[in-house]
């Protein structure tokens, strides 16, 4: 995973905080040059703006100077998930932006009492379910 890469690069002797800090500029970059189309869309498809979120997938590569480019923006990307690691990595942006959105969404359930391991699988399958939903515009069939 990108952890891995990470520390790969940091024990290669690699400048990792600059990498990501070229990638976190091209993301940012990226996002301001789409504010006019993202806010024209946004007022006609949006009732209440502070309601609307939409979330954005970067497809960024590293050259063999490790110079980051960016190959693709996807809108709404694919939340559907088959490994457990994909689930993991899911699960955790799916719930930080139900946060960021106002939703409170508890830490991952720990093995406790409380959180049986059929809750914490169910716990994780809703998010992921309910993340996907949203994505593709179903929020209706939660009703």
């Amino acid at each position: 995973g990108l952890k891995a890469l990470w520390q790969y690069l940091q024990v290669a002797g690699q400048d990792v905080e600059g990498i990501k800090t070229k990638i976190k500029n091209i993301v940012i970059k990226t996002i301001i040059a789409s504010v006019p189309t993202v806010t024209s869309l946004s007022k006609s498809h949006c009732k209440y703006r502070h309601t609307c979120h939409e979330l954005f997938g970067f497809d960024i590569f590293l050259d063999q100077h490790l110079k980051p480019w960016i190959i693709e923006v996807n809108i709404s990307p694919s939340l559907h998930t088959s490994a457990p690691l994909d689930k993991h990595i899911k699960y955790g942006l799916v719930k930080d932006l139900f946060n960021t959105a106002g939703f409170l969404v508890p830490q991952t359930p720990t093995r406790s009492r409380s959180h049986s391991p059929l809750e914490q699988v169910l716990t994780r399958e809703l998010v992921l379910q309910l993340g996907e939903m949203l994505l593709l515009g179903q929020a209706g069939e939660l009703q």
